[in-house]
This record gives C-alpha cells, structure tokens and sequence, in this order.
C-alpha cells in the first residue's frame, strides 16, 4: 500500500481518463493504474524505476483515453508455466492438423520441467534474454538442469521448443490483446552441434545378427531385413500391416500417420524383403490389416520401440558383438545417405528418397516437366517410376554389393 513517502502522481483532467503511477515502497518498481469502464481499476507493472519515462508513457496513455481512443486493457504478464502448460494442452496438432505422437508430447513436457525449473515456473518472458539462454546451455551441458550431462543437440532440441512456445504466443488473442507482444528469442541464433555423431551398423554385424536373431524372437529376422532393405525409420516398419503390401506389383506403402511428414508413400518392395515377407506370412498367416508386428498381450496393436530396442541388445549381447555408441535401429537408416547398404533400396539415391506420392503416382513437378522440355527430353521417359521390369513382369532387383550375396546365403541356411 501506497504511503507519503511512496512517490506518486496522477495525470488527465477528465474524470474516467486519469492515469496513475507510484511506486509501491520507495525506489522500488513503477506500477501504472486506469479505471476501466464496468471493470474497475486495472493495475499493472511498468517493469522498470525510471520515473521521468513513466511520466512519459502516462502522459501517453492519458492522451490517448481522453481523445476517445480504445483503452489499453492492462493484463497481469503470463508467466513462463503457464506459457508452457497451455501450449502443451492447446497445441495438440501439427500445422497440417495431423495429431502429434504421444511420444513427443512426452519429451516436450520433459523439456518443459527443465525450462521452468531453470527459468522458474513464475517468471515472465521478457525476463528471459540471450543471456540467461546462454546461461541455461552451459548449465544443461554440465548436467545441472536434470543430473545428466547432454551434448548441443539435446539443448538445441530445448531451445527450438522454448521458442516455438513464444511463437505460438504470439498468435494467441484473447480479452482483447495477445498472450505475448513479442518475442525474445526472435533473434536469437540457436547453436548447433558442429561434429554431430551420426553411427551406422556395418554389414559385418548385420550378419552376425540375423544369426543370432532367432535366439532372441522369431520376429527379429524379419524386423532385421525390413529395416537394412527399406531404410525406414522403426515406428513406420513396426506399424506396417498386411494390406500395406502389393506382392503382385511388388509396392509397399507406407502410411501418413507413421509418417515424420504425415504423408503417404508407395515403394518398391526390395527382393529380400519379399522373400522374407513370404516366408514369414507361411509361418504366421494374418488376413487383411493384420500387423506384421503384433503385439502379443494386444494383437490389435503394434509391439513397442522399448521392446525392439531390447531386441536388438540382446542380439548384440548373443553374438557379443560391440553396440554402437549413441544409436540402434537408426544405424541401419543412415547407411542410405552413404551408400553402405547390404541391400541398396530401390528409391533412394546419393542418401535422397525420390519415392513416389501414392495420391499421385507418375505426375512430375511443373519445373522438372519445365527443365526437360528445355533440354529436348521427354518428362514421360525421364521419370524414375515405374520401375523396371523383367519379361515375366517382375521388378528387376539390382543387388551388387558382395556383402548382401553373402547374407543371401545365409539367410537361406
């Protein structure tokens, strides 16, 4: 409460328009009050102790209310908490209005908790500067945020979700202004990990693991293939079903919903990968939608990561066998972009996927149609799709790596 020795001062000569500033104890920080028409006094923080600028702005903000103008609604400023708590209920969707995956919500409440734990729960965005964000990296680096040292790639994970936080704030209107007026990390420049760890499982090991991978569960072998054939991420292969794949054209189509882009694509179906899908199916027949990979408390859906993951070490625990450091299934995805596959994927080229669209099979960009009128070349002989086939119909597989007749071989002992 405001005393005599509180500095104070209203400005307005108008009944209604009057604005006051004061100081809540001397020297302290300038706080600015209206009367707002059928809400009584609103009250709020200036965030600073000059007085000749408070002055100033209320002089401002006095002219502006007698001239009839729309008077500022003061809020109270959103804290960092309750930034974070409301996006993370609100913003459910990706921008195509597919719904994010329950995984990522998981770990974006984990970076929430770092952040407000950090920056602390009740604290306001203009509070957190460049400054305190360089402060929070060295902090995460060191372990000092959740006990466990990270390297750049984990902080700029944090970083990206704090300033999409601050940018979906931006479009949020409600009682007559936006959550946020700006934002603090608009330029703010994000680190990035200068010599990332990208490993990869060798052909060598990949062998030694589809020997060992009956030992450990019948579905590994297949899982196994799937992954070094196709060069997939995990969750679409665990999600593939049985009416995703065409064994008369030989297709496999991945779907939207198991999709990073949240788009649906049509492949070929590598050679091995068919021979192992058919044997497969003669073991455990499945009719329809069944899954390739179902779950055996729950057929209806899908065995989980964990348990792929626990797969895959106790086949490296088997075969005693080094795991790489930093990845698992991911290892046999990245051998696409450096050309190391022990079955080169049809579809995927200098570590670039050029599949087809399955809602538009053989339509070309309008600048790729555009480029090869220029060059005297037809659009319809250039395309990559269909692929080739053999007399009897069949897609040709071109598999040269000696690597991969070497796993043939003992895929078939």
């Amino acid at each position: 409460m405001a005393s005599r020795k509180c500095w104070s001062r209203t400005l307005g000569a108008k009944r209604g328009t009057r604005v006051r500033v004061y100081e809540r104890s001397p020297g302290s920080t300038l706080y600015c009050a209206v009367w707002v028409a059928g809400k009584g006094v609103r009250r709020a923080s200036l965030k600073h102790d000059d007085k000749a600028r408070a002055l100033q702005q209320a002089m401002e903000l006095a002219c502006a209310r007698s001239n009839g103008e729309k008077p500022v609604v003061m809020r109270k400023p959103v804290t960092l908490g309750a930034l974070c708590a409301r996006y993370l209920a609100e913003n459910r969707h990706s921008r195509d209005g597919c719904l994010k995956a329950e995984k990522y919500r998981r770990e974006c409440e984990g970076i929430s908790r770092y952040l407000c734990g950090f920056f602390g729960a009740n604290c306001t965005s203009d509070t957190i500067t460049p400054d305190r964000i360089s402060q929070y990296a060295r902090a995460r680096r060191a372990g000092l945020v959740n006990g466990r040292k990270v390297r750049t790639r984990s902080i700029q994970r944090d970083l990206v979700f704090l300033k999409s936080v601050f940018g979906w704030a931006l479009g949020v209107y409600e009682n007559g202004a936006f959550l946020l007026d700006r934002n603090p990390l608009a330029g703010y420049r994000i680190p990035r990990e200068n010599d990332p760890k990208r490993p990869v499982i060798p052909v060598e090991i990949f062998s030694k693991l589809l020997e060992k991978s009956d030992e450990v569960n019948p579905r590994l072998r297949l899982l196994l293939v799937l992954m070094e054939s196709t060069g997939r991420r995990l969750g679409s292969v665990l999600g593939l079903r049985w009416d995703d794949l065409d064994f008369e054209k030989r297709e496999i189509r991945w779907r939207a919903e198991l999709d990073k882009r949240r788009r649906t694509w049509v492949t070929p179906m590598p050679a091995v990968a068919t021979d192992a899908l058919v044997a497969e199916r003669k073991k455990n027949p499945a009719i329809g939608a069944g899954l390739l990979f179902p779950s055996r408390k729950n057929p209806s859906r899908q065995i989980t990561a964990h348990l792929a993951s626990y797969w895959l070490k106790r086949a490296f625990e088997i075969g005693n066998l080094q795991e790489p450091a930093g990845t698992l299934w991911h290892g046999f995805r990245r051998k696409m972009g450096d050309g190391t596959p022990a079955f080169p994927a049809e579809g995927c080229r200098n570590g670039r996927w050029v599949e087809r669209r399955a809602d538009n099979d053989h339509v070309l960009s309008a600048a790729r149609r555009r480029n090869d009128a220029r060059s005297g070349r037809s659009w319809r002989a250039s395309r990559p799709w269909p692929p080739t086939r053999s007399a009897r119909g069949r897609v040709t597989d071109t598999v040269t790596d000696t690597g991969a007749r070497k796993i043939r071989s003992a895929m078939q002992a």
